[in-house]
């Protein structure tokens, strides 16, 4: 993001578990020294993830704000400048159960966000996200079955791996 990194993480600091993040230049310097306030949603957030959408940082987490819905995906944009511009975040993928693990990877338009969703069992889900934090995908597209997901993208298309859960009968 404008030859800066930025770097997110879960901080028990005050007293409950939220999102900070800060941005470090190329020669390690880092440019938040306290980290900013992504989320500090009630409950906890965790398990952050960041990609660059080519104008803002997008960075999602675990987020556990609704009791009734379990951990959901929630989200946020960062400006290059270090400015979280969705101070309330944005549910990316809220269902019945847990979504876990969220994975970031963009292109040059929309991100792709693939996370572990257990509506159904231990499934991997994804979602495009616009460069305007519009959720495309608002139910989640399955990908497989599976845990601990991981996206990337190759100038064309996406590619989307995972652990692979299976049962052995022995």
């Amino acid at each position: 993001g404008g030859g800066d990194c930025l770097v997110a993480w879960s901080d028990r600091r005050d007293g409950g578990t939220d999102i900070f993040g800060s941005r470090v230049s190329p020669a390690g310097v880092v440019l938040d020294d306290a980290g900013t306030v992504i989320s500090n949603a009630a409950s906890i957030q965790d398990q952050p993830t960041v990609a660059y959408n080519g104008s803002s940082y997008v960075v999602a987490w675990t987020d556990a704000r609704d009791s009734n819905t379990g951990n959901d995906i929630w989200g946020a944009r960062v400006s290059t400048a270090g400015a979280v511009l969705d101070p309330a975040g944005f549910p990316i993928a809220v269902a019945p159960n847990s979504q876990l693990n969220p994975a970031w990877a963009c292109d040059t338009v929309n991100c792709l966000v693939a996370w572990a969703d257990q509506r159904n069992g231990s499934d991997i889900y994804a979602a495009r996200v616009s460069s305007s934090a519009s959720v495309l995908d608002v139910v989640g597209i399955m990908l497989g079955v599976g845990t601990e997901p991981t996206v990337a993208f190759g100038g064309t298309d996406y590619l989307g791996a995972w652990t692979s859960v299976s049962i052995d009968s022995n």
